[in-house]
C-alpha cells in the first residue's frame, strides 16, 4: 500500500467527519472570511480617506494610488494569512497520539489492523485539510488585489503555495512531538517552541550574537541532555542518573558553546543563516522577496523570488517528509508487541525441564549400552 492509497483511510475518514460534523467548523470558516473582507474594505477607506466624505482636503485616488493600496493589501493579507497557518497548524496536530493515551483508547488503535503510516497520514491530513479550506476559502479576498493592481497572478500562486507548504511543515512537526510523548500539553509546548526557533531563533542567531548564543546554545544543550538521557540507560542498564547530572550536562554544554562563540566558525555561521535567511523562514521569504518587488515586479527579482521559493518547498517538503516518517517509526515502536515477564519465565522453565529430561534420558541409554557391553 502506497502513500497514496493511505489517504482513502477509514482513520481519514473518521477524522474527518468528527472534525465537519455540526455547524461549528462552518460558522468559523465564515467568520474568518467575513474579517478578512472587513479588512480589506476598512484598509481601502482608510487608504482613500473615504471615511472623510465631504471633506475640502479630499483628493481624487490616482491608479498609481489603487496600484500601491492593492500590493499593500497583499502584504497585510498574506501576512495575515501565514501567521494564521504557522500559529494554528501545531495546535491542530499536537494531540494527534498523546489525545488517544489520555482518553483510553491507544490501545485499541494499537490493536487494529490499521497500518501505522496509514493512522499517522490520516490524522496528519484530517487535522490539515480544515486549515486547508480555510486558506481556499480567502481566495476571493486574495484576489481583490488583482482588481487594484500591482500584484500578479504569479506572485498570488507563489504566496499561496508558501502559505499551504508552512500548513504541511508544522503540522508535521506537531504530530511528531506528540508521537514522542505522553502528554498533549507537553507536545504543545514542544511544538510551538520548535515554531518559535524556526521564525524567531533562525533570524536572531543570523544578525544578534545574543540571539546565536540564546537560542543555538540553549537548543544544542538540550539536545546533548537529552541524548544523554537516552544514552545512559542504555550503556549501564538500570542505571538511573539523578536529574543534577542532566542538570550539569546541561550547564556545561551551554558553558562550552559559550566559549566557542568568539571563534571564527560563529561568524561564518552567521554569515551563512543571514545569506539564507529567505530560504529558511517563510516570513524572511515573503518580506525580502515576495513584497519587495515593488509595483513592478522586475523579471529579476521575480526570477529570483521563484528561485528562493522552490529551494523554499524543497527544505519544507524534505523536513515534512522525516518529521512525519519518524512518527509512523515511532507508533510502530509503540505498537510493537511487548513480551510478558511471566510468559517468558514460565516458557524458560518448560525448555530447562526439557533439556533436563533429555539429558536425565541420554544418560540411562548410556547406562544401559555399557552395561550390556
Amino acid at each position: 500500500m502506497n502513500w497514496f492509497n493511505s489517504l482513502d483511510s477509514p482513520v481519514l475518514v473518521k477524522e474527518l467527519r468528527l472534525r465537519m460534523r455540526g455547524g461549528k467548523a462552518y460558522v468559523i470558516m465564515g467568520i474568518y472570511v467575513i474579517l478578512l473582507g472587513l479588512l480589506a474594505c476598512g484598509y481601502y477607506m482608510f487608504k482613500t480617506d473615504m471615511f472623510s466624505i465631504g471633506s475640502s482636503n479630499t483628493a481624487p485616488v490616482n491608479w498609481m494610488t489603487y496600484s500601491e493600496i492593492g500590493h499593500e493589501m497583499f502584504i497585510l493579507i498574506s501576512m495575515l494569512q501565514l501567521s494564521m497557518v504557522i500559529l494554528t497548524a501545531p495546535s491542530l496536530t499536537c494531540g494527534a497520539i498523546t489525545l488517544e493515551k489520555e482518553q483510553q483508547t491507544f490501545t485499541a488503535l494499537a490493536l487494529t489492523s490499521i497500518g501505522s503510516r496509514t493512522i499517522i497520514l490520516g490524522k496528519y491530513f484530517s487535522s490539515l485539510c480544515y486549515l486547508g479550506l480555510l486558506i481556499i476559502a480567502s481566495i476571493p479576498v486574495m484576489s481583490l488585489t488583482l482588481v487594484f493592481g500591482g500584484v500578479s497572478p504569479g506572485e498570488l500562486f507563489m504566496v499561496f503555495a508558501i502559505i499551504l507548504l508552512s500548513a504541511l511543515l508544522f503540522g508535521s512537526i506537531g504530530i511528531f512531538t506528540s508521537s514522542i510523548v505522553k502528554r498533549t500539553y507537553i507536545s504543545t509546548a514542544l511544538a510551538y517552541g520548535f515554531m518559535l526557533f524556526i521564525i524567531v531563533g533562525i533570524p536572531s542567531a543570523a544578525f544578534f550574537v545574543l540571539g546565536m548564543l540564546f537560542f543555538g546554545g540553549l537548543g544544542i544543550s538540550a539536545i546533548l541532555t537529552a541524548f544523554a538521557h537516552w544514552l545512559f540507560p542504555r550503556m549501564r542498564p538500570g542505571w538511573k542518573p539523578e536529574r543534577v547530572v542532566y542538570i550539569a550536562i546541561f550547564g556545561f554544554s551551554f558553558c562550552a558553546i559559550t566559549a566557542l562563540i568568539h571563534l571564527p566558525i560563529a561568524a561564518t555561521i552567521g554569515n551563512f543563516l543571514q545569506s539564507n535567511i529567505d530560504i529558511l523562514n517563510p516570513y524572511m521569504l515573503l518580506f525580502y522577496r515576495g513584497f519587495n518587488m515593488g509595483n513592478t515586479s522586475s523579471i529579476p527579482t521575480f526570477v529570483d523570488f521563484i528561485v528562493s521559493s522552490v529551494t523554499f518547498a524543497i527544505l519544507a517538503f524534505m523536513m515534512t517528509l522525516t518529521l512525519l516518517l519518524a512518527s509512523i517509526a515511532l507508533l510502530r515502536k509503540m505498537r510493537a508487541p511487548v513480551p510478558d515477564t511471566l510468559e517468558v519465565e514460565e516458557r524458560y522453565y518448560d525448555e530447562m525441564i526439557k533439556l533436563e529430561t533429555m539429558r536425565r534420558l541420554d544418560e540411562s541409554i548410556h547406562a544401559v549400552k555399557t552395561e550390556k557391553a
